[in-house]
């Protein structure tokens, strides 16, 4: 019996060094974190070590950042996370970790020198001053809170930092649901914010569609970018505890079914644009409709051909190929389309009927299946292959296609398993369209430098109603520690 005893007290005691040491090791130096605001509209948090760590070089990071005077004197852990929030009173407010006391006093001190902020007063424990008689500062050993705009004399602002200076752990916004998004990113950036905090939710069509009794701030916008060796990855979302809302957010992510991805096969290493959506024939004839410029197309074209009854055919991916400009400034292209039935060819006999004289509109066969439409200088070639309905700028852009590239080959999960894709071939074009005109602009070289860094860009939305943007570039390149190569210290 005594024996069961003293195992169990040194088991105790084990433990409890244990849970020191813990403690110690992942709370012990991170007490700032409780100084976040404990009801916030928006939390925003950088992580500069997770941009040390994808670049596998400090160095050129390093040197970036100490440039800055703060940065290299001013006593702040730019190491650790930091927050960017906006509170339930809409203040914006910055969160910093501070490592030297002494050194943000020193460089304050030396900040009002300049003319650049007030005297720095101590109450209630906490240091303070106002920057550029807009922004309160608190600050003690351990964390530095920023708010505003507002008054320099804004009593206010002063009262929220010191709030979140005596508030307890357990009260603070690290209790959250919207930090515990951005803490799990592993981001370099995160953010998630209420909807009605974001003035691009304001004044634009999507508010038109929203259920009735519903408001944004039960809508939660999320974001973060990553960077990876040989790319940068930019996500965002939208996600809310209102079934209503969610039922609403999925009208505007999810369009048909999940793509098939057989069009990405078609995609070679000249094509400059490609992007595919599933659909249906009723529903994209409906949204052509909508719009004034398609819609008058659409009469015309039915003036040759049941336009309607082909579009209605469709069902599954839609996908369409941008090749380049013609010298007139005309697209080369083509559009392939899923059919779910080919009954409109039976039609095809009495489309030559459109070759009136006042139509301004040109129709001859042009093979088996295959047909010419010319409208005034526009050359347009259509027609079935197997259970697929193409235009075309040109001939040629059906008969060099074998089904086989593999251009898009590496995005092939991304591209099945979600809604709709896009990929963009940056370097051709910025050869075709922007090279030219960033030329023109001062800082256009410096620009230009950056963006022929990658190759490829790709948007592509999940089920989970995420979109998310990749910036390619070559296969070993290092992101970032290109990029910072480029910049002048």
């Amino acid at each position: 019996m005594k024996r069961t005893k003293w195992w169990w007290t040194l088991l105790s005691v084990l433990f409890i060094g244990l849970g020191i040491l813990m403690f110690r090791r992942y709370s012990g130096n991170d007490g700032y974190i409780y100084r976040l605001p404990s009801q916030s509209k928006a939390i925003a948090m950088v992580d500069i070590k997770n941009l040390i760590d994808a670049s596998e070089s400090d160095e050129e990071l390093m040197k970036l950042i100490t440039n800055v005077d703060f940065v290299r004197d001013g006593g702040i852990d730019w190491m650790k996370h930091l927050f960017c929030f906006v509170t339930n009173k809409d203040v914006v407010g910055f969160l910093l970790p501070v490592s030297d006391e002494d050194k943000v006093i020193t460089h304050i001190q030396n900040m009002e020198k300049k003319g650049r902020c007030g005297r720095i007063d101590k109450q209630f424990g906490i240091y303070w001053t106002v920057i550029d008689n807009n922004w309160v500062v608190g600050f003690d050993d351990e964390a530095m809170l920023i708010m505003g705009p507002g008054m320099g004399s804004d009593m206010m602002l002063k009262q929220e930092i010191r709030k979140c200076f005596e508030q307890k752990k357990q009260q603070s916004g690290v209790y959250s649901s919207q930090y515990a998004a951005v803490n799990e990113t592993q981001a370099a950036v995160a953010l998630v914010s209420q909807a009605d905090v974001l003035s691009l939710f304001y004044d634009t069509e999507l508010l038109s569609g929203l259920p009735e009794h519903t408001d944004l701030k039960d809508l939660n916008v999320t974001a973060n970018i990553r960077f990876e060796k040989n790319k940068v990855v930019i996500q965002a979302g939208m996600e809310s505890d209102n079934d209503e809302l969610n039922a609403y957010m999925d009208t505007l992510f999810v369009m048909g079914e999940k793509l098939d991805g057989t069009y990405a096969d078609y995609v070679t290493d000249e094509a400059m644009l490609w992007a595919c959506v599933n659909t249906e024939g009723a529903s994209l004839l409906k949204n052509l409709r909508k719009n004034l410029v398609s819609r008058t197309f659409l009469l015309g074209l039915n003036m040759c051909v049941d336009a309607d009854l082909m579009i209605r055919s469709i069902e599954g991916d839609v996908a369409f190929t941008l090749y380049g400009m013609e010298k007139e400034g005309t697209p080369d292209y083509i559009v392939h389309a899923q059919l779910d039935n080919k009954d409109f060819l039976e039609q095809a006999p009495y489309w030559s009927g459109g070759n009136r004289p006042n139509s301004g509109i040109t129709f001859k066969n042009f093979g088996h299946n295959s047909f010419y439409l010319g409208y005034g200088s526009q050359d347009g070639y259509f027609g079935v292959k197997d259970e697929t309905l193409y235009l075309t700028s040109h001939p040629k852009n059906i008969k060099s296609e074998n089904g086989e590239a593999k251009k898009l080959s590496q995005w092939r999960k991304e591209i099945t398993s979600g809604y709709f894709f896009v990929w963009l071939n940056i370097k051709s074009l910025l050869q075709e369209t922007l090279k030219e005109q960033l030329k023109t602009r001062e800082d256009g070289n410096h620009i230009l430098s950056d963006l022929l860094l990658f190759e490829d860009m790709v948007i592509h939305v999940s089920p989970s109603r995420k979109i998310t943007i990749e910036l390619c570039a070559g296969e070993g390149t290092n992101v970032i520690k290109e990029l910072l190569s480029n910049e002048e210290y």
